[in-house]
């Protein structure tokens, strides 16, 4: 099992909260762009598949299991600026 050091941890929390303010005012299919969609498909599908995609409990879910993303994921969200750079394990 992987840790998480607690900074980064707070700090991804923190700039994926207000990701999600900003994308609360688009449509769930325009919330990820594809290419974020793509990379986390797999990780949706086994942490938080009985959640709507693109929904606030469906990302609710995903931001409770960051130390279970996998790193394509992970790596993915820090590049469209949902995350920090840096590993979080």
């Amino acid at each position: 099992m992987t840790l998480v050091p607690a900074r980064t941890l707070v700090a991804l929390l923190a700039l994926t909260f207000g990701a999600i303010t900003i994308m609360s005012w688009i449509s769930p299919s325009e919330a990820y762009p594809g290419a974020v969609r793509r990379a986390c498909k797999s990780d949706y599908k086994r942490l938080c598949p009985h959640y709507g995609v693109g929904s606030a409990k469906m990302r609710s879910c995903m931001r409770s299991k960051v130390g279970q993303i996998s790193p394509r994921c992970y790596d993915k969200l820090v590049d469209y600026g949902y995350g920090r750079r840096g590993r979080r394990r």
